[in-house]
């Protein structure tokens, strides 16, 4: 595998999710494609269900990109915090 630390990092932001939403009770009422509309997939039932699914939604986003720019992705120097440089643009 190429970025074994960016699949870690997703494992562990939707295993938390995960948690978050068997916690909070949601419940799915109908099965499709996933992409950016499965959030829908949770509509259906009483409004605090879905309000939950965007909760544990949320969670499944912020986690793993929290602990993505902590970590960094640079296989050869291992686990680190990333510095961030600005470049300049020039001709």
């Amino acid at each position: 595998m190429r970025n074994k630390k960016a699949m870690i990092v997703q494992v562990i932001g939707s295993a938390i999710a995960g948690l978050v939403g068997g916690f909070l009770g949601v419940t799915v009422y109908s099965f499709g494609a996933t992409n950016f509309m499965t959030i829908l997939q949770f509509a259906g039932g009483p409004g605090q269900d879905f309000i939950n699914a965007c909760i544990a939604c949320g969670i499944a986003f912020i986690v793993p990109l929290v602990l993505g720019l902590m970590i960094g992705f640079d296989e050869k120097k291992g686990f680190k915090l990333r510095k961030f440089k600005s470049n300049k643009l020039s001709k």
